[in-house]
Parts: C-alpha cells; sequence; structure tokens
C-alpha cells in the first residue's frame, strides 16, 4: 500500500470552465509523478457534473489503490460517454426502427437496468468502467429478482447483450462484460392443449358477455395459429376479399417473413362484416372491433385472464395455448409436420416437431391393439 501512495495521487475534482478530474500518477520511464485529466465537459449541469465527478474519483481511486498504471498498461483511464448517456443513445437508435411492443420491452428492460446501475455506483461514469465482475452482480441480482422465471432472467440476457453490443458499435467499449454469463437452461412451458369442453365453455363465456369479436380473435389463433401480437397488428387491408386470404407481411410476423393465410369461412363470415371500414383501420381494436387504435397483446391477456379468472380455470390454460391446441390438433389429423411449420411460422422444423411427442404417444394408443396382462 505504501508503494501505491508513492506511486500516485488520489483523483480529485476541479470544477470550473474545463471542468475535469485530476490525478498524478508515476511515470516509470521519467521516475516523475505526471498530471492526468479526465474532462467531463459533456455532462449537463453543474450539480449532475458534481454527482458524476464523484462517482468518477471513486473508481479511479479504487484502481491507482490496486496497483493500476496507465503508463503500464498503454492507455489512459476509462474516459468518454458514460453508461446513462450510452442507454439514452440506445433507446434514440431505436426509436422509429422497432415495433411500439418492443420499445415498451426495451424500456422496462432498462427500468431495471438502471436501478441495479445506480446500485452498484456504475450508472454515471463512462461505458468502459463496467467490468465482467460487475456483470456477473446483475445477473446474480437479476437471479434472485422476485417471480423471475428462467425465460424471463434469459430475456433480460439477451437483452443486456444486446445493449452493450451497441456499445461495443460505437466503440465505447472493446469486449462485452455480459459475454461470458451462460443463460439458464429453459424450463417446460407451462401451456397445455385446451380441450373441446373447455373450448366450449370459453365461447359460451363471451358470448353471455357480450364479446362475441373477441372469439374471432381466439380463432385465429387456434385455427390459423397466428400469434396474438400479430392479431392485433392486422389491418382491413391485410384481408384479400377476393381470394378469401389473410396476407400478414414481414413488418408484423414476428420472424420478419411474409405469410399469406386461407381463411376459414367461419371467420371469413365475421371478416365480411367489418369489410367496409377503411384500409387502414386495425381489424381488432377497442372492444375488439374495427378501430384506428391498434392495441398491445396486453390488452387481449387481460380479457383471457378475467375469464380464466371467473370461470376457476387453471393457469395452463392460457391464451397463446390456443396456437399450441391447432397445431397438435393438425398433427393428430395427419398433416404433414413440414405444412404445419409454414403455418405456424416456426423458425425451425424443429420447433414444431415439439409437439409430435405427444401427439406419436396418443396415435400408438388409439391405433395399436395392445392386451395388458396383470403379472401380479
Amino acid at each position: 500500500m505504501t508503494q501505491n501512495l508513492i506511486n500516485f495521487r488520489p483523483a480529485e475534482y476541479r470544477p470550473g470552465k474545463e471542468a475535469c478530474v485530476v490525478y498524478y500518477v508515476l511515470n516509470p520511464g521519467s521516475g516523475k509523478l505526471v498530471r492526468k485529466r479526465v474532462k467531463i465537459n459533456r455532462v449537463h449541469g453543474a450539480r449532475e457534473r458534481a454527482r458524476y465527478a464523484l462517482h468518477l474519483c471513486h473508481e479511479i481511486n479504487v484502481r491507482l489503490f490496486d496497483g493500476w498504471n496507465p503508463f503500464i498498461e498503454g492507455s489512459e483511464f476509462y474516459s468518454g460517454i458514460t453508461v446513462k448517456q450510452g442507454i439514452d443513445e440506445f433507446l434514440k437508435s431505436r426509436r422509429g426502427q422497432v415495433r411500439p411492443d418492443t420499445m415498451r420491452s426495451y424500456r422496462s428492460y432498462l427500468k431495471w437496468t438502471e436501478r441495479q446501475m445506480t446500485a452498484q455506483g456504475k450508472l454515471l461514469l463512462p461505458v468502459r468502467a463496467f467490468t465482467a465482475a460487475d456483470a456477473e452482480k446483475m445477473a446474480e441480482a437479476l437471479s434472485h429478482r422476485p417471480h423471475t422465471a428462467t425465460r424471463t432472467y434469459n430475456s433480460y440476457l439477451h437483452f443486456l447483450k444486446s445493449l452493450f453490443n451497441f456499445f461495443i458499435s460505437k466503440t465505447w467499449l472493446k469486449e462485452n462484460p455480459f459475454a461470458r454469463i451462460p443463460v439458464k437452461k429453459a424450463e417446460e412451458k407451462r401451456r397445455t392443449t385446451i380441450p373441446i369442453e373447455v373450448r366450449t365453455q370459453i365461447a359460451g363465456y363471451f358470448m353471455e358477455h357480450g364479446l362475441t369479436p373477441y372469439l374471432y380473435v381466439m380463432q385465429l389463433c387456434y385455427k390459423c395459429l397466428v400469434r396474438p401480437k400479430e392479431i392485433l397488428m392486422l389491418q382491413i387491408r391485410h384481408i384479400d376479399y377476393a381470394e378469401k386470404l389473410l396476407n400478414i407481411p414481414a413488418e408484423i410476423a414476428k420472424n420478419h417473413k411474409p405469410r399469406t393465410i386461407a381463411i376459414p369461412p367461419e371467420i371469413m363470415g365475421y371478416l365480411d362484416l367489418v369489410a367496409h371500414h377503411r384500409p387502414e383501420e386495425y381489424i381488432f381494436s377497442e372492444h375488439y372491433l374495427p378501430g384506428h387504435e391498434m392495441k398491445d397483446s396486453r390488452y387481449t391477456a387481460r380479457t383471457w385472464a378475467k375469464m380464466r379468472s371467473d370461470l376457476k380455470l387453471p393457469p395452463c390454460y392460457q391464451f397463446y395455448s390456443l396456437k399450441d391446441t391447432g397445431i397438435t390438433e393438425l398433427l393428430e389429423s395427419g398433416v404433414p409436420a413440414k405444412y404445419v411449420k409454414e403455418l405456424a411460422d416456426h423458425h425451425s422444423l424443429s420447433v414444431t416437431e415439439r409437439y409430435m411427442h405427444r401427439t406419436s404417444a396418443k396415435i400408438i394408443l388409439s391405433h395399436n391393439n395392445l392386451r395388458l396382462y396383470n403379472f401380479l
């Protein structure tokens, strides 16, 4: 420690027109203490600049006491854009480039991220001051966050890796501190297929409560295998009335590939009733009627959750279970997996084939004439 004290003078904040943090460190070549400065003029506001300087001084001094010397390492101390500024730039770069629901997810991820970085004292430090050890602390905090499922943990981790890859693309950072943190093994889905008697019960509920249009939202998910987000983004102009087709453009599709779906007669009957609406109107807006306001998937989820609560159905019956049910029944009816894959818009055949294990077991049970003997 004594040697380290001889080799440097601690960092201190010097406000003024050229606000900066100053510290002195030994130059091994000359044997003299040399002044180093980190300019912080880019931080706006005297109070914010002082807070930033306090964090920066602490970070520099910790490293100096640990034996760090920029002359030996051949580089200056971290300088440049702060984590907070980097986050703001990330959001700015994504605005108008991604779907509104994706931006909503980004903001949710960043709200937690900023809270954690503030707790670690890293938010107002330069991006390059964020280390792999800091990333591990964040991952541990996320892992112990209440009600955080494996899928949620992995989603946050993927986002953090993307955020710091953005920083790397801006040359604010050389290596991604989250790169070596592995994702967790995915849990089995809690969803299950919905039997016909339960679907009939659900249909009766919505008819009784005057939400008949919601049944067609359900039908599009169950029979056409369209995702909830995609359904709520569909507009009248996406319906080909002449050919009775539904065109899902790339900007709506999750996998960013356009696809065309044949519309079953029972769904087409309802879509014929809304044909007089303007092409730019959304098919399912407020109260699931055509309108100019695009709803997000939470709107559908809230309606489903209330129904499930009122009917006292188990949590495994989720709205997305309708798509699982449709896929399973198509496979059971003998439709080749490659065609189901295209309709479901799965990115690979292996995703579709996950549904075939239960299907194969049921087919064997129903088609094989097996006699079971009691050996006891």
